[in-house]
């Protein structure tokens, strides 16, 4: 079935090509990163939060994010149960209730 389709064996070439030189690359690449960051050069520690910081800055957007989508008072989902239903939204995250009603 898969011999007879001819971009069978273009994607399998592609995908050993990519397998065999991409993937040990990005592992001596990342290795070789670890390696450094664990020597001890000056603002080592200045370099390891540059290194991290893509990571933390996403987290706080997301958090972010969450934040206005469940606030109280100018938060979006109460926003639409106000403008769509005429329902007074929780306070999701300052409630001690949080997000279930029945406590």
């Amino acid at each position: 079935m898969f011999v007879k389709d001819e971009l069978f064996w273009q994607a399998l070439k592609v995908t050993l090509v990519y397998t065999f030189t991409a993937v040990p690359l990005g592992v001596a690449f990342s290795l070789l990163i670890a390696i450094m960051l664990n020597q001890r050069i000056p603002g080592r520690t200045i370099w390891r939060a540059i290194y991290y910081l893509p990571n933390v800055i996403s987290s706080v957007a997301i958090a972010l994010l969450w934040t206005l989508i469940f606030n109280k008072r100018f938060g979006l989902l109460n926003w639409l149960l106000w403008t769509l239903f005429r329902i007074q939204g929780p306070g999701w995250i300052s409630s001690p209730r949080g997000f279930c009603p029945l406590l």
